[in-house]
């Protein structure tokens, strides 16, 4: 008689939870073998194991209604668990290995608690056969998901102490079993807070509360791993501020990315201050793209959690705008981690605010340290990847790099080089997350390029993806609205937001990301690698290379002197970085170069009219690089309406008497190349986005109303001075 599929699993359960309480730390088990086979093990385990009193039910993170006691959890939304705690999870990774939700609910587990991964049968992982659609991209089949990332899972968690490993039978005996002992931690101090969980905690509020009260300009960063603290550390200190009143009526000013993530800030300042969190002078949440429309928020204090996942950009504003600035973020995470807002952030603090303070959060809050689940997740998503050091980055020689693609079977067994390139890749993009470790190993149409030196060091990398190449019936549908494809991000949006049907039958490649080590900044190493990659990519016979990207005037810069050319301008903001995101292609076909000159024409006949509507409020020095070179014609004008605007220039008319003129020169003096910068940003606020004389001032850095004037005079003369003479003598 087979045993039942529970018997195998009770006793080693009640052993890993015993282990787990004892030490105060997590214990995991990676269950394998036929779906409902698991399910019923786990199920009939559960029930027999004796229940603690109090104790939640477990969650259960799958696509299916889990069996009783197990609560139901969504599988493609980690930051779901963000702020919440369990004793025990289960994840679900029959359809997929789902690695953002995996790292999210890993930090979530408490000391003491049990991380549960069930897997197909190993043979049928390590295959692929479960794989989802969202890595199998048009025109490949599911079939063309590679496997590597499942399969160095595996090991990882195959080697991991702490972990468990069964495999069952469809009839529930156990065909493989191991587990692997962990050391115990090592004794914690207790804080000197009672209010606090850790003394790193402690020393974070008492930070915090420096910043807001001490002395002006000296912002503090709070670094730390997931798990730490660092956003309950600010609620804490918001919460002592407004209880104690030490604050002014403006209160205090949270930015975060995500909304729903910050809630753990607001709750511990809601048990400290109560309602006087929600009420006039409390603690009011910003969302990034507010930023952009209304500037700073006024506030006694301005908290940044996840500081990040923001652009560099957006946080000068911020330090450079208020006195009293607090940032916290995570070093490493799912959601990006905090390498690259080190590197460049630490470069403008001390700039700016050479007084700041740097403040690291070691200790978990949730369990004990030398977790060996964390250690198991971080190195499995490789959430602890590093670039190489820079002493290695910086005696690297231009000339003497390699840059070519890379084996993506090699690079999957060569743990320091994928650490390195995966390490430059998170440093450079606050975005990057463990999705896209899964994703460069396994897409089907993805291609991971480096420029490393002769010992093969990773200088440099990029990730490309392949598309387009689609057949007639698809790309039409795309072209109607009809059908949004997965990875194939450039034809579709030149198809349906350009109205360019033949896009999507054009092959393209996409730079999704690409990164330069810190240390070889500024020596022509990211240029190179484009060049090596558009080579490649003539010789392959695509039609053009592109991306896509948060626009800042430093990323414009890169890609216009790399010979791309801007196509099309988001209107609307990204939520989590408050920047509209810019489209550049560079031709290499004949197709290519119709297709490019075709966008161009379409942005340059769209961005104008938007910037007096829904790009109203873009940076007018961020317009200036956007627009410069796009295909709009000198206007015609007659003689007698280049001199009503030389009259203008010469301040003998008000702008309301050109109005019309000035509309129709505008849009050429912006995309005119010998247009001054100064010109350029003066013509863009007051005519092109239609903002008044003191907004425009403000927005210009001018002193008011007549400066802005005068500027405008004088950019509307110069321009004059530069306009070919079309005019008839008379207007008709």
């Amino acid at each position: 008689m087979s045993a039942t599929p529970a018997e195998p699993l009770v006793e080693l359960l009640a052993e890993l939870r015993a282990t787990a309480r004892r030490t105060g730390q997590r214990r995991g088990l990676v269950l394998g073998g036929p779906e409902e086979t698991t399910r019923a093990a786990l199920s009939r385990a559960w029930a027999a194991l004796d229940a603690e009193p109090g104790s939640p039910p477990p969650i259960w993170l799958g696509l299916e209604q889990p069996p009783p006691p197990f609560v139901a959890g969504p599988l493609d939304r980690p930051g779901a668990v963000l702020g919440r705690t369990f004793d025990t999870a289960i994840i679900d990774l029959y359809t997929a290995c789902w690695p953002d939700m995996l790292g999210a609910v890993a930090g979530a587990v408490a000391g003491g608690g049990l991380l549960i991964i069930r897997t197909p049968p190993r043979a049928r992982w390590l295959n692929r056969a479960d794989a989802r659609g969202s890595l199998s991209v048009p025109p490949h089949p599911p079939a063309a998901v590679g496997a590597r990332f499942p399969a160095r899972l595996a090991r990882v968690f195959d080697d991991a102490p702490g972990f468990a490993r069964v495999e069952l039978h469809a009839d529930g005996r156990v065909l493989r079993r191991g587990s692997n002992a962990a050391a115990d931690p090592p004794p914690q101090t207790p804080p000197p807070d009672t209010e606090c969980r850790t003394a790193d905690q402690a020393a974070a509020v008492a930070a915090v509360l420096k910043v807001a009260t001490g002395r002006r300009k000296r912002p503090v960063v709070l670094l730390a791993d997931r798990g730490r603290g660092k956003s309950a550390a600010l609620g804490i200190a918001a919460g002592r501020l407004l209880r104690d009143g030490a604050l002014d009526r403006r209160g205090i000013a949270l930015i975060a990315p995500d909304a729903a993530a910050v809630e753990p800030v607001l709750a511990h300042a809601r048990r400290l201050a109560g309602d006087a969190v929600d009420g006039p002078g409390g603690l009011r949440v910003v969302a990034p793209a507010e930023l952009a429309l209304d500037g700073l928020p006024a506030a006694g204090l301005i908290l940044v959690d996840e500081a990040a996942a923001l652009p560099v950009d957006l946080l000068s504003r911020v330090v450079q705008g208020h006195p009293r600035v607090a940032f916290s973020t995570t070093v490493h995470g799912y959601e990006g981690t905090g390498r690259g807002f080190a590197i460049r952030f630490t470069a403008l603090l001390d700039a700016v605010r050479p007084h700041w303070r740097r403040l690291r959060l070691e200790t978990p809050i949730r369990y004990r340290t030398s977790d060996p689940v964390e250690a198991a997740v971080f190195r499995g998503l490789l959430l602890d990847a590093a670039p190489v050091h820079d002493a290695v980055a910086a005696r690297a020689a231009v000339d003497a790099l390699s840059c070519a693609p890379l084996d993506r079977d090699a690079l999957a067994s060569d743990e320091p080089g994928l650490s390195a390139l995966f390490g430059l890749l998170v440093a450079a993009h606050y975005r990057t997350s463990p999705a896209d470790l899964e994703r460069l190993l396994d897409g089907p149409n993805v291609a991971v390029w480096a420029a490393r030196d002769p010992n093969g060091a990773v200088i440099a990398a990029a990730l490309v993806t392949h598309e387009g190449g689609l057949d007639a019936a698809l790309s039409a549908a795309i072209h109607r609205g009809e059908r949004r494809p997965t990875g194939h991000m450039l034809p579709e949006t030149l198809a349906a937001h350009l109205g360019l049907a033949e896009a999507p039958r054009l092959g393209g490649w996409r730079v999704v990301r690409i990164a330069v080590h810190p240390a070889a900044w500024g020596r022509g190493v990211g240029s190179a690698l484009i060049e090596a990659l558009a080579a490649a990519a003539t010789r392959a016979g695509v039609d053009y290379i592109g991306s896509a990207f948060g626009a800042t005037p430093r990323l414009l810069r890169f890609w216009q002197r790399a010979g791309f050319a801007v196509a099309r301008v988001g209107l609307t903001r990204g939520r989590s970085s408050g920047l509209r995101s810019a489209v550049v292609l560079r031709p290499l076909s004949d197709a290519g170069r119709r297709l490019t000159a075709a966008a161009r024409r379409r942005f340059a006949a769209q961005f104008p009219l938007a910037l007096g509507d829904m790009a109203r409020d873009m940076a007018p020095g961020l317009v200036g690089p956007l627009f410069t070179g796009a295909p709009i014609p000198p206007p015609a004008l007659t003689a007698a309406e280049r001199l009503e605007l030389r009259l203008f220039a010469d301040g003998r008319r008000v702008a309301g008497a050109v109005i019309d003129l000035l509309w129709r020169i505008a849009p050429w003096i912006a995309a005119d190349r010998d247009t001054a910068d100064a010109d350029r940003a003066v013509v863009v606020a007051v005519v092109l986005q239609r903002r008044s004389p003191t907004r425009a001032a403000d927005a210009l850095g001018l002193a008011g109303r007549r400066a802005v004037s005068q500027r405008l005079g004088a950019a509307i003369g110069a321009a004059l001075d530069r306009l070919p003479d079309r005019s008839r003598s008379t207007a008709g």
